[in-house]
């Protein structure tokens, strides 16, 4: 006769099993975890942040000084630039922005590029260039033209400040967005004509444009292929615009800078995207029609590029926010005229190459533009 097991008994039976299920699989998990550890945070969680150095050259200056004081939102020290001669870091990067910029949006935007780096995991010291650009647009040209030089000067005089004091000779890369772009090519320029940078064999290590503002044929080998064409612009999308530009022939062949003075292993970037509104629909109404070299890249018909000249499309990066800076009005380029309302699609806006802020303007909103493009073509 078969003996019954009262209830309380089976039920006591079965959790005592269940505990012994659940501590096998826990030991499992903890030999498993032992082999293969977790993932660490990303770079954007860690607490590791990049110095932050500004000089200017707004004013008229010379050559550039150290801007003192803190950066955007005061959240951290601007750094003395002569502290920056006396370590001389492996590498650093050099950033420089575009058009129409005070020197507190000169803030925001090397903050965004801050805060972008990091969250790629690239810490190297940053140094933001800030230069008179809130001005007309072709008086913003003359003066990228003019600055570059000057930002040439202060490369060539921390490159041969760390060589001759400490013996080191230092990586300087260059990331520019829209209108700064003319400011470096003037850089590579000047220093493509300087005996002193010269005769010691400098290079700077990478060059990255992003939503370039100059003309796309302006990387050309051959000064021939570069026309200096004053006309007025006449197609219809330009007759919202407060007044036209005539175009002042400002443009040079900087591809001979290029392929000398930027080193073929650290290559020459162009980031360029087809939807960008400002370049797209704006750039040819001050330029008399021309194109930018951000846009599409290099003119295809009868220009000689450098050897060392890459194009990347990063279109897809550019998502469809309207304010990237998030100050609370629409972006460069992301407001139709005729109705005032805000919109962005994909690759539409000419501020999100640096990334997108989010509202607690401590953070990005879940994206960082094009710039993990510059960190990934860094690294190769």
């Amino acid at each position: 006769m078969n003996k019954v097991i009262p209830i309380d008994k089976q039920i006591s039976s079965l959790l005592v099993f269940i505990v012994l299920i659940l501590s096998v699989l826990f030991l499992i998990v903890q030999a498993i975890l032992t082999i293969s550890p977790p993932v660490t945070a990303s770079p954007s969680n860690t607490t590791t942040t990049i110095p932050i150095y500004e000089i200017t050259t707004r004013g008229g200056l010379a050559s550039p000084a150290s801007v003192s004081g803190n950066g955007y939102g005061d959240r951290y020290p601007l750094l003395d630039v002569e502290e920056l001669f006396g370590s001389c870091p492996d590498e650093i990067a050099i950033f420089v922005h575009g058009w129409g910029l005070s020197e507190t949006d000169v803030k925001e935007r090397i903050d965004r590029v801050k805060m972008s780096l990091e969250h790629n995991g690239y810490f190297v010291p940053l140094v933001s260039l800030s230069w008179d650009s809130n001005v007309q647009w072709d008086a913003a040209k003359s003066n990228a033209v003019q600055d570059g030089p000057k930002l040439g000067h202060f490369i060539l005089d921390y490159m041969n400040t760390c060589r001759t004091d400490l013996g080191k000779d230092v990586n300087v890369r260059l990331i520019a967005h829209s209108m700064g772009s003319r400011v470096v090519l003037s850089a590579l320029n000047n220093l493509n004509m300087n005996e002193s940078w010269n005769n010691n064999n400098f290079k700077i290590r990478s060059v990255h444009l992003v939503g370039a503002a100059v003309d796309d044929e302006e990387v050309s080998m051959d000064p021939i292929e570069v026309y200096n064409l004053p006309w007025l612009s006449w197609w219809p999308p330009c007759w919202y615009l407060p007044y036209f530009y005539a175009g002042d022939g400002i443009k040079s062949p900087y591809g001979k800078a290029i392929a000398e003075e930027v080193d073929d292993e650290g290559k020459f970037y162009n980031l360029v995207n087809s939807e960008d509104n400002a370049l797209e629909l704006i750039y040819p109404c001050y330029e008399g029609g021309d194109d930018a070299l951000g846009k599409n890249g290099k003119q295809e018909i009868g220009i000689s590029p450098p050897p060392n000249y890459v194009e990347v499309d990063v279109k897809d990066e550019i998502k469809p926010f309207t304010d990237a800076d998030a100050n609370g009005d629409c972006d460069f380029g992301v407001k139709n005229p005729w109705t005032g309302i805000c919109f962005a699609d994909v690759g539409d806006n000419h501020s999100g190459y640096l990334g997108f802020r989010s509202l607690d303007n401590h953070t990005l909103l879940a994206d960082d533009g094009a710039m993990n493009i510059v960190v990934q073509t860094l690294r190769q």
